[in-house]
C-alpha cells in the first residue's frame, strides 16, 4: 500500500518549517529528564522547533524559558548543562526566577531604566509539565492540555515507572543525516529488529509477536486516512524477556513490575523510552535541525539504588555503548534512506505489519495541514 508520505515529506524545507510552526511548537514536547535538573540552579538547554529554550530549576521548580536575552538577543546559557544565575555572559544582564529583568551593569550610567521599565522586561516563558521523572514543554501560547496528546492512562505508566529513575545519567548528542520522522518511524517497525540487528539486539527479546497478529490490507486501495486522535498515537510496547540477563546489580537497583519485559513507549513526535528488565531507562529524542538532519539525544539511566552500587559509572557506560551499537546499524540505514527519498521518483510502499507507521502518519498529516 502507498504511504500517506510523499519522498517531499522527508527534504523539503518548506514542508520542515511548516513542521516547526505546526508540531512542534505546539504540542508537549520531551525537553529533558528529571536527574538534568536534581539542584538548585541547574539548566539544561535544546533547540525545539528552531526555538532556543532553557530550562531551569528554581528551589525545586523547573521553568522553562526562551533562551534570548531581550539585551542583543544573544544566548542566556551557552553549555548544554551547567549551573548558574540566569543571567546573560554578554552583558550580564540577569533575571529572577519569573524571567523577570532584575539587574543590569552600572544601570543609571549606561542602560538608564527604571524600576518600572526593568519589571516590564521579561522573557518569554514556556509551560512545563513535570511527569515522573520526564519533563514535557509546549512552546504554544495556549497550549492542549498533555492529557490529550497523551491518555491518562499512559501518563500514569509513565510517572508510575520513571518516578523511580536514579539522580545519576548518562547523556550523548550526536547529529545524523536523517529526517527526524524516519527515527520514529523505525522505532514502530518490529521487522527491522530482526532483520537488521540479529547479531546485535539481545537474542532473548523476540519482537516477532505483533508481527503475527497484522491484519489483512488490501494493496490495490488508497491510503487509508481515518480519524486518529492524537492521544492514540503514543504506545506502550511490552515485549516479554526469555529468562532475566545474570547482571548482579539487578539485585542494587529497584525492580519496576515490568522486570520481566522489554517496555518500549513511543511518544508523539519524537521520543522513544525504552525501560529494559524494569531496572534501566535509555531516552532517544529524535530532535530535528533541518529536513537533512536530526540531532541524537541519548540519556541512560538506572531505577534508584537499594544498596552501595560503586562501580555503577560503569554499568550506565557499558549500556550506553550497547544502546549505540544498535543504534549505529540503524543510523547507517536511516541515513542511506535518506539519500533514497530525495532521489525516489516513486511513491514509499507499506506492508500489512505497518499499521503503527501509517497511523503515526495520520495523527501527523492532521496536525500539519491543521491552520
Amino acid at each position: 500500500m502507498r504511504s500517506l508520505l510523499k519522498p517531499a515529506h522527508y527534504h523539503d524545507p518548506v514542508i520542515f518549517r511548516q513542521e516547526c510552526e505546526r508540531i512542534f511548537r505546539r504540542v508537549w514536547m520531551l525537553a529533558a529528564i528529571r536527574p538534568m535538573l536534581a539542584k538548585h540552579l541547574d539548566f539544561r538547554t535544546i533547540e525545539i522547533g528552531g526555538v532556543p529554550v532553557l530550562l531551569q530549576n528554581f528551589e525545586g521548580r523547573i521553568r522553562a524559558y526562551a533562551n534570548i536575552c531581550r539585551h542583543r538577543l544573544s544566548r542566556i546559557h551557552m553549555l548544554e548543562f551547567g549551573n548558574a544565575p540566569l543571567a546573560c555572559p554578554y552583558h550580564q544582564w540577569a533575571y529572577d526566577a519569573d524571567g523577570v529583568l532584575e539587574a543590569v551593569p552600572s544601570n543609571s550610567e549606561l542602560f538608564q531604566y527604571s524600576p518600572e521599565q526593568m519589571r516590564a522586561i521579561r522573557l518569554r516563558e514556556y509551560k512545563v509539565e513535570v511527569v515522573g521523572g520526564l519533563v514535557f514543554v509546549n512552546l504554544d501560547t495556549a497550549p492542549l492540555p498533555i492529557d490529550q496528546q497523551f491518555s491518562p492512562e499512559l501518563l500514569a505508566v509513565l510517572a508510575r515507572d520513571t518516578s523511580h529513575m536514579d539522580d545519576e545519567y548518562i547523556h550523548t548528542r550526536y547529529t545524523a543525516g536523517l529526517n527526524w520522522k524516519t527515527g520514529i518511524e523505525n522505532i514502530k517497525d518490529p521487522l527491522h529488529v530482526q532483520c537488521l540487528h540479529r547479531d546485535s539486539f539481545p537474542s532473548n527479546i523476540d519482537t516477532s509477536n505483533s508481527l503475527r497478529t497484522a491484519p489483512p490490507m488490501d494493496h490495490d486501495a488508497p491510503p487509508p486516512r481515518a480519524a486518529m486522535p492524537l492521544a492514540a498515537v503514543s504506545t506502550v510496547w511490552d515485549v516479554p524477556i526469555a529468562g532475566r540477563s545474570p547482571h548482579a546489580w539487578y539485585d542494587l537497583v529497584e525492580n519496576l513490575e515490568s522486570k520481566n519485559f522489554y517496555r518500549g513507549v513511543h511518544l508523539f513526535p519524537n521520543v522513544n523510552l525504552m525501560i529494559v528488565a524494569g531496572t534501566s531507562f535509555s531516552v532517544q529524542i529524535y530532535n530535528p535541525l533541518d529536513a537533512d538532519r536530526t540531532e541524537m539525544h541519548m540519556s541512560v539511566a538506572l531505577t534508584r539504588p537499594v544498596a552501595d552500587f560503586g562501580y555503577k559509572p560503569v554499568v550506565l557506560w557499558e549500556h550506553l555503548q550497547s544502546d549505540m551499537s544498535v543504534l549505529k546499524e540503524d543510523l547507517d540505514c536511516l541515513e542511506a534512506m535518506q539519500r533514497g527519498v530525495r532521489a525516489a521518483e516513486f511513491d514509499i510502499q507499506h506492508g500489512a505489519y505497518e499499521g503503527g507507521i501509517i497511523s503515526y502518519h495520520t495523527a501527523y498529516l492532521d496536525l500539519l495541514e491543521r491552520d
